[in-house]
């Protein structure tokens, strides 16, 4: 069985517009919003974080690391800065097999997409640091697309 967290960036800010897409820092609002949900998350030591490279993921996913008190090392991955929902699920595959319980933080479209295509209930919208939560019933990543997979929950935290 595989564990698979996926989890919106925190709200990034707008105020320097001189600043590419992928160099935005979080807003003090998502600061506060990523302790929350690493809070409400309480600790998931084997969970192993994999992010986007883009600034305000990298900030998202080290709130959460500590949070989660995660033993593994934070890891980047370049292929999770997409809004594309198959390029995100192509990443997921090619996650190592070693974890079982992977927490991906990226972006959306994506995240929402990828979301409802594995089974969540239909979502909307997986609002900025938004988490959504999914069982596969698989050992092996590369299966993610194509195995039974099992809803858990979603979190919307304000």
């Amino acid at each position: 069985m595989k564990t698979l967290r996926l989890v919106r960036h925190a709200k990034s800010s707008w105020k320097d517009s001189s600043l590419d897409d992928f160099d935005r820092p979080l807003k003090p609002k998502g600061i506060a919003r990523a302790n929350k949900l690493a809070a409400t998350l309480g600790p998931l030591p084997d969970t192993q974080i994999v992010t986007s490279p883009a600034k305000r993921a990298i900030d998202t996913a080290k709130i959460l690391h500590h949070g989660l008190a995660s033993k593994n090392v934070l890891l980047r991955c370049n292929a999770l800065y997409t809004f594309d929902p198959e390029s995100l699920i192509d990443a997921i595959m090619q996650c190592d097999e070693c974890f079982n319980d992977i927490c991906i933080v990226a972006h959306n479209p994506a995240i929402t997409a990828v979301a409802n295509l594995l089974g969540a209930p239909n979502l909307n919208n997986v609002v900025t640091c938004g988490y959504v939560e999914l069982s596969l019933n698989t050992y092996s990543w590369e299966q993610a697309a194509t195995t039974k997979i099992n809803y858990i929950r979603h979190l919307y935290l304000d």
